[in-house]
């Protein structure tokens, strides 16, 4: 897992960040179940990436089912990424 968080000192990519504007109570509490809901997404799709890396020190003579955990993995890193993303931009919402 060699992704980690490489994105830890970019700033926002999208426009909804708040704009240091306070956010209301229930903005909060949104956030705070969406970073919760996300949180658990990238805990299953790290799970999927070190299951793949598994599976391909298992099938290091099999080149097709290589190819295959190859194709799973970039999709799994690019879920991870994006759901890194939304985490930031979640994060950012809540109150220091």
């Amino acid at each position: 897992s060699a992704s980690g968080t490489p994105t830890t000192g970019a700033g926002p990519s999208g426009g909804a960040s708040s704009g240091g504007a306070a956010a209301s109570p229930a903005q909060v509490r949104q956030a705070r179940k969406d970073l919760a809901r996300i949180e658990g997404q990238l805990a299953k799709v790290t799970g999927g990436i070190e299951r793949v890396h598994r599976d391909m020190a298992g099938a290091a003579a099999d080149y097709e089912r290589l190819v295959a955990l190859q194709a799973e993995l970039q999709a799994l890193e690019a879920q991870h990424e994006s759901l890194e993303e939304a985490w930031l931009e979640t994060a950012e919402l809540l109150p220091d």
